[in-house]
């Protein structure tokens, strides 16, 4: 399942807990320790999918003019800042 999958990932990566997105709380703060995601049975709209921006909504060019992040998904006017996600499909 790709709740747990991405579950162990996380931690894996150093999260200290991860809350998935179920209507009641589910957290998990140890790799491997899945009962609260396999205990959850599926109903409509739980867990609550979705998505808050739509796809290409950031555009990516050379210049902050007509751009929102450069070619690799660095911001142009934020620091440090890399957006990698569906809003910054190309065209």
């Amino acid at each position: 399942m790709a709740c747990r999958r991405l579950t162990d990932l996380y931690l894996a990566a150093g999260a200290t807990r991860v809350v998935l997105p179920y209507n009641a709380l589910v957290e998990v703060t140890r790799r491997g320790e899945f009962r609260a995601i396999d205990e959850r049975r599926w109903h409509a709209n739980d867990p609550l999918l979705l998505s808050y921006h739509p796809q290409g909504t950031l555009p990516h060019g050379h210049g902050s003019e007509r751009s929102v992040v450069d070619e690799y998904g660095r911001a142009h006017e934020v620091r440090g800042l890399f957006v990698d996600d569906a809003s910054v499909f190309p065209s």
